[in-house]
């Protein structure tokens, strides 16, 4: 992750802290990262671009059930796969 608000993408770094994604939240479909800075971001799509992956502040990730904003722009889940 580069910073808020900006496209994810691929990278060969996988040292890199921003490189390290964990499934957050309690329906584990929220995949964030942590910034340099010590902030959570997690994937979403973009509103203006659905076709389009970018990283934002992560949206009712601690369980408050009064939460009221809808998540389902940041729900993504992981699929394992076994090609050839």
């Amino acid at each position: 992750a580069s910073g808020e608000g900006l496209e994810a993408s691929l990278s060969t770094d996988c040292l890199s802290q921003q490189s390290v994604w964990s499934a957050i939240s309690n329906s584990k479909l929220h995949l964030a990262t942590i910034t340099q800075g010590g902030k959570s971001l997690c994937l979403q799509i973009d509103s203006s671009n659905p076709s389009k992956v970018v990283t934002n502040s992560c949206i009712c990730t601690n369980g408050d059930p009064n939460c009221l904003q809808d998540t389902r722009s940041q729900w993504f889940e992981l699929v394992g796969t076994n090609t050839l």
